[in-house]
């Protein structure tokens, strides 16, 4: 990686970008295209020519730690699939480009920024929803959505400092664990029928192995189950509005409205909408349910209840047609306005936010999403011990002293080496220096290969390729504690002597199974 520059680093540098107005991005799509929407950096123009530079840098760096790749400008056709038709009906040139998709930094944000701006937009809470709107063409209504991050430098700034906290505390997650499990090997230690030690690690299949993250760098989950949590919502979505547009149907006028109807309605779309969040957060890595459910946590369930007041005043359908139309206008109105007030009555969309203002009717839809809370809670409790568990249980250390034990006492288990020999701990230097002890029927590595083997772990080199170790930011620290040289044709020539005296699968063996799988 070309940089290496952490969260805490990247949020200061955002806040030291500076404009007249605070930078922000505006966001415009078609419902159904929610991915293929529009991003405008606003103020334009040269005076904020320098953030925007800036703050597309950064972004870049943000997303490779991450490592979501670049999102490329969508095509016309899939920000709105009838582009075609607009652009007949409005004249315009078959060949014809939506502002904000044309050139990369004339009016398109590059690449990078938009893969980091779609990730603010799914994940943090100061991207805000500004409403619905409609597009009519030849009597075909588009439903149209719009949004926006106010101040996207300091959104971005707090959410890099929470990406930083996550890191940290699944650091501290997994030390922990291997504190309690130093202990326990300390006092379980009991020779085996063979006479050789082990030091309180269990013997566990390569599927378990692979179960546990290397090293899971925030609670956020892949860009992949985002999407997939978007496309449950505008489902949901969906359903609600063909739901209620039915029920509208069937009622001669809008006095006869159910409230008890409704309810259970817009009852079903908030456990929807909590679901769907809380199977998102279950697909990404384990992390502690206090982080999710706190009282600011995603899945306390305050999130949805905000996210439900937005559509209770955003989401509308069509008003029956049959409905009779109330008066809107003044005695001595002339027939020509009375006309017009009639006809704008009953074209307008039919909203929801009287809603909010019956009593009870807000306090229903909390209770019913606090009643799922529980259950969810129960199971991110038991995946995140699991995960300790395991994760104790895989975690190496670098040297025997890291273990709690003297140096001169470190015992190998065959097969599983924890801890470098006495004469490994002696100062010489590489090329002095004996190999370390191995076990029986391995190749012997030299000192420092032994040692960043032990570092590293077998879960590395068993589940990843050279490439990918060398992409982990966490891992790449502990090469370079190892005056590894990254980059170069000997930190791969080390990690391969490593894997082929261990007889670990190579890099490509590993990528041709990644590519085999279903």
């Amino acid at each position: 990686m070309a940089h290496e520059t952490g969260w805490k680093e990247l949020a200061e540098e955002l806040g030291k970008i500076r404009t007249v107005e605070p930078l922000r991005a505006d966001w415009h799509a078609f419902e159904g295209s929610e991915r293929y929407g529009i991003w405008l950096f606003r103020p334009g123009g040269s005076e904020t020519d320098e953030a925007r530079a800036t703050f597309s840098l950064i972004a870049a760096r943000a997303i490779e730690s991450l490592g979501i790749p670049p999102i490329p400008t969508p095509q016309p056709l899939q920000h709105f699939p009838d582009w075609e038709l607009y652009c007949e009906v409005g004249r315009e040139a078959s060949d014809a480009i939506p502002y904000g998709l044309g050139l990369v930094d004339f009016d398109a944000v590059d690449p990078c920024s938009r893969a980091w701006l779609e990730l603010l937009r799914r994940v943090s809470p100061s991207f805000r929803t500004k409403g619905n709107g409609t597009l009519t063409i030849k009597g075909r209504r588009y439903s149209t959505l719009t949004g926006t991050i106010g101040d996207l430098c300091e959104a971005s700034a707090v959410f890099c400092t929470r990406l930083d906290r996550n890191e940290i505390g699944a650091q501290t997650i997994l030390r922990s664990g291997a504190a309690a499990r130093t202990a326990s090997g300390n006092r379980d230690d009991k020779p085996d029928e063979a006479g050789s030690t082990t030091a309180g690690r269990s013997a566990l299949s390569e599927e378990e192995m692979a179960s546990v993250p290397v090293s899971p760098e925030s609670s956020q989950p892949p860009l992949k189950d985002i999407d997939d949590d978007e496309e449950r919502r505008n489902s949901a979505r969906r359903n609600l509005k063909r739901t209620l547009q039915n029920y509208l149907e069937r009622l001669p006028r809008e006095k006869l409205l159910d409230l008890q109807e409704l309810a259970k309605f817009w009852s079903a779309y908030a456990v929807a909408l909590y679901d769907s969040v809380a199977e998102c957060h279950m697909a990404g890595p384990p992390v502690n349910p206090e982080v999710l459910f706190g009282d600011s946590g995603v899945l306390a369930g305050g999130q949805t209840m905000a996210e439900l007041r937005i559509d209770l005043q955003t989401i509308s359908v069509q008003r029956p047609l049959h409905w009779p139309i109330p008066e809107i206008y003044r005695p001595g109105d002339p027939p020509e306005l009375r006309a017009a007030l009639h006809e704008l009555k009953g074209n307008q969309p039919y909203l929801f936010s009287w809603l909010l203002d019956e009593p009870g009717f807000w306090d229903g839809l909390r209770k019913r999403v606090a009643e799922g809370v529980p259950e969810w809670r129960q199971q991110f409790q038991k995946r995140f011990s699991d995960h300790v568990e395991l994760a104790s249980r895989v975690l190496p250390f670098s040297t025997a002293a890291e273990a709690g034990q003297p140096v001169e006492k470190a015992s190998v288990t065959k097969g599983d080496s924890i801890g470098e020999s006495a004469a490994d701990a002696s100062p010489r230097s590489e090329a002095s220096e004996p190999a370390a002890t191995e076990p029986h029927g391995e190749a012997r590595l030299s000192a420092r290969d032994q040692r960043i083997h032990d570092s590293l772990g077998e879960h590395s080199f068993r589940n990843l390729t050279n490439t990918d170790i060398l992409r982990d930011r966490h891992l790449r620290k502990v090469l370079r504690d190892h005056e590894l040289e990254l980059g170069t044709d000997a930190a791969k020539a080390s990690l391969d002597r490593i894997r082929r005296g261990r007889g670990y699968p190579l890099s490509r063996a590993i990528s041709k199974k990644r590519s085999n799988r279903p």
